[in-house]
């Protein structure tokens, strides 16, 4: 009796996949690969975490484990007692990842371009940073060594883009699937693994970009998007001519896409309900100097300047924070993709006037302000609830979570913590 092959599985991300795309592409034979894994598979929604964020959700997905337990809630966090900010990393989850685990149980593993993996840690395989990893080094590369083989065999190899104009950014994302996909294809000619994944951002990032396009019809780009799935797509089928009976696929996102109405500047909205106090035109040329250089500057050049001067940036982007605001009048504060609500608690912020004993006639405040809240356009109730972090999340770094958590009615009208206006 010939002895059979042990069962190995291989994981795809297409970051940002949503449903409202894919099911009609995929009735319409435009991703054919998806169709067949729909036909033959099970399949269906999954709901993301609150918020539906990369930094939370992979982490989430990675570790099995809840915000509470895995520490990561935003891109960034504040640093306890202090009013200073820090970019999130794997360096603070205090959990165990699905590599690790699998390292120890001496599986071989290899993760192309999974996010918050940065920095690296030795495993029993090969790692390569996801969207969040600043260039090829010894950070977002494990081990080391495999940096070479990466460039001799994938030349066009690029973990992320940063371009000006549209076909520039079409041409870039593009780029980034078939660097994957080639990095794909020389891996699973270089060993058998037990477990491999590959994360795709380019769909994430085109959606960003060209969902406009894409629901105006406006050519060329209007097909953007499509032809970037199409592209990984192709990817999916290739791998799946290589799957044997016994093994496992999971094609995956961390949260959905929609079109984008506008923005909301939560701390303007606070300000105006009184819970707290800007100052004025404080460091406002820094800020939008440092805002232009993370929008403008080539990604090569973004990613030397974080790897030669991550601390410097964080630095800036704490004065900046700290100087934003008259503390000595600021109860409540928003900081984060989704408006996270943080307590200037006494004791607790090295300038905070909220009395503990005061909290819950404080939340009950901000909750009754943000159920008035309303989009400016079509009337729309956007806060479907505002949660203690205890009502959300459990576990032993809790206390790394916002104070209140602001579940959105209608994530097309996302929240900014910089800014103070509608736009």
């Amino acid at each position: 009796m010939s002895r059979r092959a042990p069962s190995r599985v291989f994981i795809i991300g297409w970051d940002g996949a949503t449903w409202d795309l894919l099911r009609p592409w995929a009735a319409a034979g435009q991703l054919p690969a998806l169709s067949r894994l729909m036909a033959q598979g099970a399949w269906g929604p999954l709901r993301s975490t609150i918020q539906p964020l990369t930094a939370v959700a992979w982490s989430s997905f990675l570790t099995g484990c809840s915000p509470g337990q895995h520490g990561l809630y935003d891109f960034i966090h504040r640093v306890p007692g202090r009013y200073d900010v820090r970019l999130t990393s794997r360096a603070g989850r205090p959990v165990p990842d699905l590599w690790s685990l699998l390292s120890q149980a001496q599986k071989r593993v290899a993760a192309i371009n999974v996010p918050m993996m940065v920095p690296v840690s030795p495993v029993n395989g090969v790692l390569v940073g996801g969207i969040d990893a600043p260039g090829l080094g010894p950070e977002t590369v494990y081990p080391p060594e495999f940096i070479p083989e990466i460039k001799q065999h994938v030349p066009h190899y690029r973990i992320a883009a940063s371009e000006r104009s549209p076909a520039q950014w079409a041409q870039a994302l593009h780029e980034m699937v078939t660097g994957r996909a080639d990095l794909l294809t020389h891996l699973l000619a270089r060993e058998t693994w037990d477990c491999l994944m590959v994360v795709f951002s380019a769909t994430d990032i085109a959606q960003h970009i060209f969902w406009r396009h894409m629901a105006n019809g406006e050519q060329p780009y209007a097909d953007t998007i499509l032809h970037i799935y199409q592209a990984c797509d192709r990817v999916l089928g290739h791998l799946w001519e290589q799957l044997t009976p016994d093994d496992t696929l999971l094609l995956l996102s961390d949260h959905g896409a929609g079109p984008c109405a506008g923005a909301l500047y939560l701390n303007r909205y606070l300000e105006q309900g009184g819970f707290l106090q800007r100052r004025e035109a404080t460091g406002r040329s820094a800020h939008t100097l440092l805002q232009l250089g993370k929008r403008f500057l080539p990604a090569g050049s973004r990613a030397w300047l974080k790897r030669r001067f991550g601390p410097v940036r964080d630095r800036l982007e704490s004065h900046l924070f700290h100087q934003a605001y008259d503390w000595s009048r600021t109860r409540l504060y928003s900081l984060g993709s989704y408006g996270h609500l943080y307590f200037n608690l006494r004791d607790r912020e090295p300038e905070g006037i909220v009395d503990p004993a005061g909290v819950t006639a404080l939340v009950q405040e901000v909750r009754n302000y943000l159920d008035d809240l309303r989009d400016p356009h079509t009337g729309e109730k956007l806060v479907r609830h505002v949660w203690w972090r205890e009502e959300l999340y459990h576990g032993p770094v809790v206390d790394r979570a916002p104070d209140l958590i602001i579940e959105w009615a209608n994530l097309a009208l996302p929240a900014d913590c910089w800014e103070s206006a509608f736009q």
